[in-house]
């Protein structure tokens, strides 16, 4: 009987043994996941912190975005209210006046610059021959008579 407890002792501590064995490599594991867990932890935060720098780098390009937007619209307003004068100008700008320049030689015809020359006429005139002239739309014709 002593022997039989024997064995029984030795089959227990045999037991003991390779569940002492299984816990440890189970508790090598539980370290290992562990590792495992700070370093998914440690990559999580880095991730959330690369992410606040991108959200914070996201908003300070949209800033610039939005001066830059409204800095074109001013200058392109500028560049409509400055083309609006400049056109307002152009409008109001009197228009140079051309003078008729006679034939030389042709006593009426200077006669006739003369007296045009005198006016600020918008009308055109035109020579077509001695003493015949276009006056806009209207064929006029002209001559001196007691030097006048």
């Amino acid at each position: 009987v002593d022997m039989d407890v024997q064995v029984e002792i030795q089959n227990v501590l045999t037991d003991i043994h390779k569940q002492e064995k299984e816990i440890a490599l189970r508790d090598d594991k539980i370290d290992d996941l562990n590792q495992e867990l700070e370093d998914a932890q440690a990559e999580l935060d880095e991730f959330h912190n690369d992410f606040a720098d991108k959200e914070d780098k996201i908003a300070e390009l949209e800033d610039q975005l939005n001066n830059l937007e409204e800095e074109r619209a001013r200058l392109a307003a500028e560049e409509e209210e400055r083309r609006r004068l400049e056109e307002e100008e152009r409008r109001n700008r009197p228009k140079p006046r051309s003078k008729y320049n006679p034939l030389k030689g042709d006593k009426i015809d200077e006669r006739m610059s003369v007296y045009i020359n005198n006016f600020e006429l918008d009308v055109p005139l035109q020579r077509i021959a001695e003493g015949q002239y276009m006056f806009g739309t209207r064929k006029i014709i002209a001559k001196i008579m007691n030097d006048k």
